[in-house]
């Protein structure tokens, strides 16, 4: 993903939770990016990167803006709904 095009859902995925004064586990599913993706897949992409499970780098730029919107308290309510205890 380019520098521009992450740059850009990173700031409006900021707008949206500046706007709507919530943290980004309480994005709704159906919220979506200028580009199309759902907000919610593109905070769990940047999840998975962050914690190394994806396969991919991060750079520490990245990781810090990350930090910043709540990254790493971020929790997929859906898929924690479903988890056994």
């Amino acid at each position: 993903m380019s520098k521009n095009i992450w740059q850009n859902h990173y700031d409006e995925v900021l707008a949206y939770i500046t706007e709507h004064n919530c943290t980004i586990s309480d994005i709704p599913e159906d919220v979506h990016t200028s580009g199309g993706t759902t907000m919610k897949n593109w905070i769990r992409e940047q999840y998975a990167t962050y914690y190394g499970k994806s396969g991919r780098t991060m750079k520490e730029e990245r990781r810090q803006l990350l930090r910043e919107l709540g990254i790493e308290g971020y929790l997929d309510k859906f898929e924690y709904a479903f988890k056994s205890p």
